[in-house]
């Protein structure tokens, strides 16, 4: 299958490439210039980004959907876009969810918050390359999260996170539809992030 790209997106490096299509260069990296699908030659050292005649399904500014963090940073998290309304992205989109868009209240360090394996539920602010994410909302931010120290599934207790196997207390931007609840609920959040996972 091909490599679906967005406007920017690097795909090559003119040390290997030619590039052809909806390819640019800048600073000796090739990047797509269109939402379209890689195409690489590597015995003729071309490269090529198509248009497709449908538009491959992408994330638009607006849209909400579930992902994964791969990194926390004290600025900064990195996150997976996994799957937005029943729809799997193979592979996932990457996100960026910059301090200033986790709340509307004011965040001291972004990875007191969020840490590697959260799941979380977010809304595109932007789709340049890459991807911007906010959790502002009470609806938005972690829905599943492990223990730091054990790696247990952590259970919602009002604001503040409980792992029922070592007992530890944790803080993560929360969303209203965090599933697993303190005693024993599940959200329909969690119905339906398992649903899309089941469309995979």
């Amino acid at each position: 299958m091909s490599e679906i790209v967005l406007p920017g997106d690097a795909v090559g490096v003119v040390e290997e490439y030619l590039g052809e299509g909806f390819v640019y260069e800048h600073n000796g990296v090739l990047r797509a210039a269109t939402v379209g699908f890689v195409h690489r030659d590597t015995s003729k050292h071309l490269l090529k980004v198509v248009r497709s005649g449908r538009t491959p399904n992408v994330p638009t500014k607006g849209d909400v959907v579930y992902g994964v963090v791969s990194d926390a940073k004290p600025k900064m998290v990195v996150v997976d876009i996994v799957s937005m309304d029943k729809k799997v992205f193979q592979p996932p989109f990457t996100a960026l969810l910059p301090i200033s868009m986790i709340s509307t209240e004011r965040v001291e360090s972004a990875d007191s918050l969020y840490t590697e394996s959260d799941i979380v539920i977010a809304k595109v602010e932007s789709t340049s390359s890459p991807f911007i994410l906010s959790t502002k909302g009470s609806e938005f931010g972690v829905i599943l999260a492990r223990c730091r120290n054990c790696g247990s599934m952590l259970e919602s207790d009002t604001k503040i996170l409980i792992c029922p196997n070592c007992g530890a207390k944790d803080r993560r931007k929360l969303s209203s539809n965090y599933i697993l609840k303190r005693h024993g609920g599940v959200s329909k959040s969690g119905e339906s992030f398992g649903n899309n996972r089941k469309d995979s």
